[in-house]
Formats: C-alpha cells, structure tokens, sequence
C-alpha cells in the first residue's frame, strides 16, 4: 500500500505579491549597483529580474540568499541623470518602481599608510549624491 496517496497538503495562494521598497533607491549611470529589494509575499518568488523602462528592455537576473533579494540597477543607456522607473518581473507579473540616477562616482587621490597591525586606505571622490558607504 502506497503511504504518499494518503497524505493531507495544504496549500497557500497568495496575491498581490509587489517591491516595498529598494535601498539604496539611488544608483549611478554606469548601472551595476547591489540593491536589496524588500516586499510582500517575496518569499514565495521563484526568479525576480530587473529592468530599465527607457528604451529596449534587457532584464538582469537578481538573486535570492536567505529569503533577501538583491538586484544590481541597470546601465542608464541616454546618460542623464534623473528620476526613471524601472520594471521588476516576478511571478508572472511586472510592477513599476522609481529610481534615481545620478553621475558616475569620480574617484582619485588613493593614499595608502600601513603598520604592524593595520592597513589604512584612503580614497577621495568628487562631491555627489550617490550615499556611498564604507
């Protein structure tokens, strides 16, 4: 007698399953920044990819570790900053999410001191809006 015929599953549907929120909100031009992408019901998707509105679309795989969601923004082809929208597609389903771009981070002046314990590097950049981080 097969034992798997006589058991019970419940099953959960979910609806409205949508992007919350993406932080950082902000990207630079050149595309290619690590975003965490939070939401409802976002546990239950299997693939989420992102997506510029502005021209053809070419969607970019994000990735799942642990239940969290992080994408990498798109390369901004007309090179103007600015607010854009930009599409996720998950589950069948495309929702539209603001984003705003601004000019390429400009780096220079790296400066280095070590010592026996530590290594200290120091790198300038040019003024921007980017909330860049440690």
């Amino acid at each position: 007698e097969d034992c798997a015929a006589n058991r019970i599953a419940f099953l959960e549907y979910v609806t409205n399953i949508r992007v919350t929120e993406i932080r950082p909100a902000v990207s630079w031009l050149e595309g290619g920044r690590r975003m965490t992408i939070s939401g409802k019901h976002l546990d239950v998707v299997k693939q989420m990819q992102i997506s510029l509105s502005e021209g053809r679309r070419s969607w970019i795989n994000c990735s799942a570790d642990q239940g969290t969601w992080t994408c990498e923004s798109p390369f901004m082809q007309n090179g103007i900053p600015g607010n854009y929208s930009v599409f996720f597609r998950f589950s069948g389903s495309e929702q539209q999410v603001h984003l705003i771009y601004h000019e390429n981070p400009i780096f220079y002046n790296f400066t280095k001191v070590i010592d026996e314990k530590q290594l200290l590097l120091t790198v300038m950049r040019k003024v921007d809006s980017l909330n860049l981080s440690r």
